[in-house]
């Protein structure tokens, strides 16, 4: 029966080069810090006043609809944590990959409210939450092509 020795050793080198590897620059350090500022800000916004978003997009709200502005909220929250672990500990960058992937969910729901033909939202107000989540997304993506694992590593 094999020992599994040298499956274990690769295993054992990738953490020590993941443990070696050095911990972002300051401007990403900064970048990153503000962006976790912005997302629990916004996250508590979105948990303790969920029908601040419906006036603000002048639509009716439903029971459903703010528990599900409360829900992103506590997303939202979540980025606020991940974010500065991102920034500050050596090897977590990938965790960057979700505040990532959720603005860029919710830039699709904005896009997806301006297109709704059946409801007129305040577009100016859509506009606006549009911009707030699609600026980081370049910013995010930059980042985490930043981080990411040489070929010769």
């Amino acid at each position: 029966m094999p020992d599994g020795g040298g499956r274990r050793s690769a295993i054992m080198r990738r953490v020590a080069q993941t443990v070696r590897q050095k911990a972002p620059s300051r401007p990403w350090k900064i970048l990153l810090f503000v962006a976790a500022l912005d997302a629990a800000v916004c996250g508590a916004w979105a948990v303790l006043r969920p029908g601040d978003l419906f006036a603000l997009l002048r639509l009716p709200p439903g029971d459903d609809g703010l528990l599900l502005w409360r829900l992103v909220g506590v997303l939202y929250l979540m980025h606020a944590v991940i974010l500065p672990a991102a920034a500050f500990a050596p090897g977590w960058g990938g965790l960057a990959l979700a505040p990532l992937l959720g603005r860029f969910l919710l830039s699709g729901l904005w896009l997806w409210l301006l297109g709704r033909p059946d409801r007129a939202p305040d577009v100016g107000a859509l506009v606006v939450l549009l911009a707030h989540d699609a600026v980081w997304l370049p910013c995010l993506g930059a980042f985490l092509w930043a981080v990411r694992p040489k070929a010769s590593e």
